[in-house]
C-alpha cells in the first residue's frame, strides 16, 4: 500500500530534461512504493493555477524538484513547499555547463543539496537509496524557519521590500512610495548585498506584515539570478501566509505558477499607482492590527538560552531602531556629536549610517534640538549630466552646482521642520514664526514639500538649458532667477527665527553613493558631490551670521561618503587640501570585538553573565582562539564580524547546541566568505565589468601569488594590457590582495590613504629579490569560497 505521495517540481525548457523526468515518475509510480504527482498532472482548468498547485503540495510529503536550470516556477514552489514543512529533495544534471556553478552562486538552496543525474536510472537510484520519503521530518522549515519562530521576540511587524537590482524610475517611486509608508519597513537592497542568508530572509519573513517584490524583465542586465531570488523569497511569503505583491518591468513574460499574484508595469506611473492601492489598504490593516499589541510578536519560550539572544542585523539601515541599545561610542561618533561641519568616509559596511542613527537618536533625545536626514532615495542622472555638460565657464558651472545644493539643503531643512509642525496635535498652540514657516511652505509647495529626489529633478530640469550663449553674468542671474533665490533668503529668514533658540541643529546626509555605478558619467556625478562638500562650510557661515535679515542658528552639517567614492571624487578637486576629512577605521581588533560583546549584553536577561566569550562560545577553532580565529578570518568592519556571529549563532540554535560550537562557526564563516566575495563585487560597481569572472579564475590558487601569475589570469580574462595595472590596484583597494611590504610581510589596504606607500614598499621590496617581482598575499576573507590554498 501506498503512504507516501510525493510532488515533482521541474521546468518544462529542457525537453530532454522533461524526458528524464517524466519517465522516472512513470517507473516510479510503477514500482508503487511512492505516488508521485508531476505539475503537468494537476488540473488547473478554469482555476487559479498557483491555487491548485499549492494544493497538491499542501497533499503531499515530499518535494522533488529539478534545480538544474533555477526555473522560476520551481523556485516559487520550492519556497511555497519549505514553508508547508515538506521534506525537500533536489536534483541536478551536472553535465550541463554552469549548473553547478550557477547552484553553488545562488547560496539561498546551496545547504539544501542536491542528487546528481544524467539519466532516469539516476534520478530513480537516488530516491530509493536516499529514502525522503521514510525521513520526513528532516526538513528545511525545521532546520530554518522553527528556530526564528521559537525564538524570543517582540517585535513590531514590517513591510519587507524586495528591491530591484536596478535604480529604474519605477524602482525609484516604488522606493519612494515605501519611505513613506505608515508601516516601518526593512528592505533587501541587492545593491548592499546581492544575495542574504537563507536564515536573513526567514528572519525578516517571520517578522513581516506584507512582503513587496520587484521582478525585472529580460531585458535588464542580471534579471536571471535576481528574479530567481525573487522567485523562491516570494514562495517562501506566500507558504508562511503573508500578504503579497509581486511587481514586474514589462515585457515580462509571467511564470505560471505566480501569474495571479504578479502584477506587470510599462511605465513608472503605473508602478506607483499599482502599489499605492495596495499599500493604502494594507496601512490600514496594519494600523488596526496595530492597536492589539499582542498580536506583534507574542513572547515564546525559548527552548535554550541561546535562542533568546538577538544580536541585531549586520546592516545599520534594517536596525534603525535599535542600534543605539549596544552602539559602541568611536572617537569618529564624538567627532561627529561635536562637529560644526565634517565629511566622514569608509568602506561599505564601516559603520557610516549606524553613525548617523546612533546621532539622530542621541539628539532627539533632547527636544532642544532638531535634525534634519537628507538620504536621497535616487536621482534622475541624465539630466543632471546635461545640466553639468553646458557650456558655461568654469567659475559658473561651479556657482551653479553650489546654488543647485543650496537650494535643496534649505528647502529640505524646512520641510523637515513643516512636517514636525503639521503632526502637532490640534490643542498646540503655533508660534507666530512656527505659521509662518507653515504659510510659506504652503505658498511653495511644489518647491519644498516633494521629496528631495523629486526636487533635485525640478530644479535640474529648470537649469539645464540657461542658454549657452548667455554671457557670464547673465548667467549666474538666469541661474538664481530659475533656482528661486528670492524663496531661498526667504527659507533662511524664517529658519533663523524659527531655529535660533534651539540648542542644536543637525543635517545629516547619507546614500549618496547609490548612483554611483558602471556606466554612469563619475566625472560629472563627481563634480556634483563636490559642489556639495563645499557648499555645506558655507551653509555652515550663513547659519553663524546674525544681522538685521537673520538669526544665529548653531547648526552642523555631517556628510557621511564611502571612501572609494571620496578617492575618486578629490582628483577633480581644484583646493584638495580645503575639504577635510575623517576616516573610518576599524583596526584596532578589540573594538570589532566590542561590537559583539555589547550586542550580546543589550539582552537584557543576561546583562551580568560576564565574558560572552567564554559564556556562550567554544573556547577556540581550529586551535586558535575563537575570538582570534573571527578577527583573522574577516574584513575589519563591523558588518563582517556581526555577519559572522550572527550567522553562527542560527547554527548554534538550529543544531540545539548549548554554546556556539567549532562547527557553528566553521560553517559561519564558510558562508561568510561568499558573503565577502558578494560584498566585493557589489562594491566593484564602478570598475570592470568582467570582473566576477576574473575573480572566479583565483579558484584553487595558492595564498601567496606573483604578479606573474596574475597578469596570467588576466590574459585568460582577455583584460587589456592597458587595463592590467588598474585591475592589479583595483584587487589591492579592495583588500582582495595585499601587497608584500617587506620580506614575508604583507599588508592589506583597509585605508586608502595607505594606497601610495604600500606600493612603492611593495616595489622596493621586489627590487631586493633574485626574481623581481612584486608578491601579493590573498585575504583570508575569500579562503573557502575561493578553495584558497594556505602557505600555513
Amino acid at each position: 500500500m501506498i503512504n507516501t505521495k510525493c510532488f515533482f517540481a521541474y521546468p518544462s525548457s529542457i525537453p530532454s530534461h522533461v524526458e528524464i523526468i517524466e519517465e522516472a515518475i512513470e517507473k516510479i509510480n510503477n514500482n508503487k512504493v511512492v505516488e508521485v504527482i508531476g505539475w503537468k498532472e494537476v488540473p488547473t482548468t478554469g482555476k487559479f493555477i498557483i491555487i491548485e498547485i499549492c494544493k497538491e503540495i499542501d497533499s503531499c510529503s515530499v518535494f522533488l524538484c529539478d534545480l538544474t536550470a533555477l526555473n522560476n516556477n520551481v523556485l516559487f514552489e520550492l519556497g511555497y513547499a519549505i514553508a508547508r514543512k515538506k521534506r525537500i529533495f533536489g536534483f541536478l544534471d551536472t553535465n550541463i555547463e554552469k549548473a553547478k556553478s550557477d547552484f553553488d552562486k545562488f547560496n539561498l538552496i546551496a545547504t539544501i543539496g542536491y542528487s546528481p543525474y544524467s539519466n532516469t536510472r539516476d534520478i530513480i537510484n537516488a530516491l530509493y537509496r536516499e529514502e525522503p520519503y521514510n525521513d520526513l521530518q528532516n526538513t528545511v522549515y525545521s532546520q530554518a524557519v522553527e528556530p526564528v519562530i521559537k525564538k524570543q521576540s517582540h517585535i513590531f511587524q514590517s513591510l519587507f521590500y524586495l528591491k530591484s537590482i536596478i535604480a529604474t524610475e519605477a524602482s525609484l517611486r516604488l522606493t519612494r512610495r515605501i519611505e513613506n509608508s505608515k508601516i516601518r519597513h526593512v528592505t533587501d537592497d541587492p545593491q548592499e548585498v546581492r544575495i542574504q542568508p537563507l536564515s536573513w530572509y526567514v528572519e525578516e519573513l517571520i517578522n513581516s506584515f506584507c512582503v513587496i517584490a520587484h521582478l525585472l524583465s529580460k531585458e535588464h542586465k542580471g534579471y536571471e539570478q535576481h528574479n530567481a531570488k525573487i522567485s523562491f523569497i516570494s514562495g517562501l511569503a506566500f507558504g508562511l501566509g503573508k500578504s503579497l505583491l509581486m511587481l514586474a518591468h514589462e515585457p515580462f513574460d509571467s511564470p505560471i505558477d505566480y501569474k495571479e499574484l504578479l502584477k506587470t508595469h510599462d511605465a513608472a506611473s503605473k508602478c506607483y499607482e499599482i502599489v499605492d492601492q495596495w499599500l493604502n489598504e494594507e496601512e490600514k490593516k496594519y494600523v488596526d492590527k496595530k492597536k492589539d499589541e499582542e498580536s506583534f510578536g507574542p513572547k515564546i519560550k525559548a527552548q535554550s538560552l541561546l535562542a533568546q539572544i538577538s544580536i541585531g542585523n549586520y546592516i545599520a539601515e534594517q536596525e534603525q531602531e535599535e542600534i543605539s541599545n549596544y552602539f559602541v561610542e568611536t572617537s569618529a561618533y564624538k567627532e561627529a556629536l561635536g562637529s560644526t561641519n565634517c565629511i566622514f568616509i569608509g568602506r561599505k559596511g564601516s559603520g557610516k549610517s549606524a553613525i548617523l542613527y546612533k546621532l539622530q537618536d542621541e539628539l532627539l533625545s533632547d527636544k532642544r534640538n532638531h535634525v534634519c536626514i537628507i538620504t536621497p532615495v535616487g536621482y534622475e542622472l541624465e539630466g543632471l549630466v546635461s545640466m553639468m555638460n553646458q557650456s558655461i565657464p568654469i567659475a559658473e558651472k561651479g556657482f551653479l552646482t553650489e546654488s543647485v545644493w543650496k537650494f535643496l539643503v534649505y528647502t529640505e531643512l524646512t520641510r523637515s521642520i513643516y512636517e514636525i509642525l503639521s503632526g502637532k496635535p490640534g490643542y498646540y498652540d503655533l508660534s507666530e514664526p512656527e505659521n509662518n514657516l507653515i504659510n510659506l511652505v504652503n505658498q511653495n509647495d511644489c518647491l519644498i514639500k516633494p521629496d528631495f529626489s523629486i526636487r533635485l529633478e525640478y530644479v535640474v530640469n529648470r537649469v539645464k538649458n540657461i542658454g549657452s550663449n548667455m554671457i557670464a553674468a547673465k548667467q549666474r542671474i538666469k541661474i538664481s532667477e530659475l533656482l528661486h533665490e528670492e524663496i531661498i533668503w526667504k527659507l533662511r529668514n524664517i529658519l533663523g527665527i524659527v531655529l535660533h533658540d534651539k540648542n542644536r541643529v543637525f543635517i545629516l546626509i547619507d546614500n549618496l553613493d547609490k548612483n554611483w555605478k558602471q556606466g554612469t558619467d563619475l566625472q560629472i556625478l563627481s563634480y556634483f558631490l563636490l559642489g556639495l562638500l563645499s557648499v555645506s562650510r558655507r551653509i555652515c557661515n550663513d547659519f553663524k551670521k546674525n544681522d538685521s535679515r537673520r538669526e544665529k542658528v548653531k547648526l552642523s552639517v555631517i556628510i557621511f561618503l564611502r571612501d572609494d567614492i571620496f578617492s575618486y571624487i578629490m582628483k577633480f578637486a581644484r583646493e584638495r587640501d580645503k575639504i577635510s576629512y575623517t576616516r573610518i577605521n576599524w583596526d584596532d581588533p578589540l573594538l570589532l570585538l566590542r561590537i559583539i560583546e555589547e550586542r550580546f549584553i543589550s539582552n537584557e536577561s543576561f546583562a551580568g553573565s560576564g565574558d560572552i566569550w567564554k559564556t556562550y562560545f567554544c573556547p577556540t577553532v581550529g586551535g586558535i582562539e575563537t575570538k582570534d580565529f573571527i578577527i583573522q578570518n574577516i574584513i575589519p568592519r563591523p558588518r563582517d564580524i556581526i555577519y559572522v556571529v550572527r550567522t553562527a549563532l542560527a547554527n548554534a540554535v538550529n543544531h540545539k547546541h548549548k554554546v556556539i560550537e567549532e562547527e557553528d562557526i566553521v560553517d559561519a564563516q564558510n558562508k561568510y566568505s561568499q558573503y565577502a566575495l558578494d560584498s566585493l563585487l557589489v562594491e566593484n560597481g564602478i570598475s570592470l565589468e568582467n570582473f566576477e569572472n576574473f575573480i572566479y579564475e583565483f579558484i584553487g590558487m595558492p595564498e601567496i601569488v606573483n604578479e606573474n601569475e596574475i597578469h596570467s589570469v588576466m590574459k585568460k580574462c582577455l583584460i587589456p594590457l592597458e587595463k592590467e595595472k588598474i585591475i592589479l590596484d583595483l584587487l589591492c583597494d579592495r583588500a582582495f590582495i595585499g601587497r608584500e611590504v617587506n620580506s614575508e610581510v604583507f599588508k592589506f589596504q583597509y585605508n586608502n590613504d595607505d594606497s601610495k606607500k604600500y606600493e612603492v614598499m611593495s616595489r622596493k621590496t621586489a627590487e631586493s629579490k633574485p626574481d623581481k617581482l612584486k608578491r601579493f598575499k590573498i585575504n583570508k576573507a575569500f579562503h573557502s569560497y575561493l578553495e584558497i590554498k594556505s602557505s600555513n
